[in-house]
This record gives C-alpha cells, structure tokens and sequence, in this order.
C-alpha cells in the first residue's frame, strides 16, 4: 500500500512540474521535448511517408534570449538539421488531444501546442530537404537557390509558401485547433508592417498551399512550389493566378 502512495505522489510531483496554473511549464516543455524527440521523428517520417535524411535534432531553449528572434515565434530552424523550440511558459498544453472536448470548443483556432510547433519545424526540415534535391535535379528558380547571394532579395514569396506548407502539415496530422473560417486579405494587410503577422503569414499561408497540397500530395507539391517563381503580392492577393502558372518545367 506504502509503494502505491508512494507512486501517487511522484505522479503528482512529476504533474506539478509540467504545468502551472494549467498551463505548461518551461521545464515541462524541456522534459517533453527530450522525452519524445525519436518519436516525433517517427511520426513525422510515418505521416509523409518519407525519410528526414538530415536525422534533426530537437532542443529546447528561451528564444526570447536570441539576438534574430521574432515576437510570436516559438521554434527555430537551422539549416540542414539542428531544431530548437521555446521553452517559454506560453503554450495552451503540450497536445490538442491532451484537451478535453470542452477545452478544446474553448478555441476558435489555436496553435500553441508543443507538439504542434515541433511538427512545423520539422515540416521546413523536410522542406529544405526537397529544396537541396530539386536544386540537384535541375536549375532552380532564383528566389529557392541554396547558397550565397550577391544582392539583396525579397524572400517574403518563398517564406510564404513555406510557413504555409508547416502549417498545413500540422493542420494534416491534428496538432492544431482550426478554425472552419475562409480567410480574405486586402492589399494593406501585404505591407511591410502587416506582412509577418501570424494571420497573414501563417493562417492565410496555410489556407493559400492547402488546394495544392490536396491535389498533389505532399512532396510533389513542395517539388511544384520550388521548380516555380514564387507568387507575387497579387497572386497571393488571387491565389488562382498563382495555381493557373504553377507547370512542371
């Protein structure tokens, strides 16, 4: 009976140090993180049914500290394989499915579910990825070539997409709440100080890949996205523009 006790209360004490006041804690983040990082791995490579060749690795850190840290980003991918995530305390749990059904009717759309952002960044991962093989392949657009750059170039096109393609992938594998809402934007919301809000650059990305994603499936629609020039502030504006040129070269 004493053992029984004993295990209850460890479970406790283990549960009080992965939430606060319901919430997850940086070192619940930390523990979680190094706790499934191989599963997260597997899961991804099950889901798309494809292989990682850069073998990721997933850490966890206060991304609040990093000199190129962008308010609202809670992970951060370095080429070819090296993933950390935020371990600041301001996720909504560490899974949807860890919600209950109320919890989870609590939310129009949310998106701050640690799995859910390891999911993501594992998704520019697998991006990069098919980049470097396309490159490979056959002569690139400017804007998805690999290496350095002599001039400044406008990359919001091919960020878009991509960041588009990530949030798609989590919206496949359920580790987002979403919302059933059609998003529209205006010519406004594409300056320079709307452009990266998470609305735009995130929810309205997700919602512009998801009819190519649909009819090509994954992978060949990432290969379609980067034999392509990216889409102009118009297209993006009407996104059938962009879907009429999309050809294979």
């Amino acid at each position: 009976m004493k053992e029984v006790i004993l295990i209850f209360l460890l479970v406790i004490l283990i549960q009080q140090d992965d939430y606060k006041w319901g919430r997850p804690t940086s070192k619940g983040v930390d523990n979680y993180v190094e706790r499934n990082e191989y599963q997260f791995i597997i899961d991804y490579q099950n889901f798309v049914n494809d292989t990682l060749h850069f073998e990721p690795f997933i850490s966890t850190d206060d991304l609040s500290d990093y000199v190129n840290y962008t308010r609202g980003d809670m992970g951060y991918f370095e080429r070819p394989d090296n993933i950390i995530i935020s371990n600041e305390p301001r996720y909504i749990d560490y899974e949807v499915q860890r919600l209950s059904e109320y919890e989870k009717n609590r939310y129009r759309e949310a998106t701050q579910f640690v799995r859910g952002v390891v999911i993501h960044e594992l998704t520019h991962c697998y991006f990069y990825q098919i980049i470097m093989i396309a490159q490979y392949n056959k002569k690139l657009e400017y804007e998805w070539r690999q290496g350095l750059r002599m001039i400044p170039v406008d990359d919001y096109g091919t960020d878009f997409l991509e960041e588009g393609i990530c949030e798609y992938v989590v919206e496949m594998m359920g580790e987002m709440i979403v919302s059933t809402e059609v998003k529209t934007i205006n010519k406004s919301d594409l300056s320079t100080a709307n452009r990266n809000n998470q609305e735009i650059k995130y929810g309205y990305s997700r919602q512009f890949v998801k009819p190519i994603v649909d009819e090509y499936g994954l992978k060949a629609a990432v290969f379609l996205i980067v034999y392509n020039k990216p889409p102009t502030e118009e297209e993006i504006l009407k996104p059938q523009l962009y879907y009429d040129r999309l050809k294979w070269n």
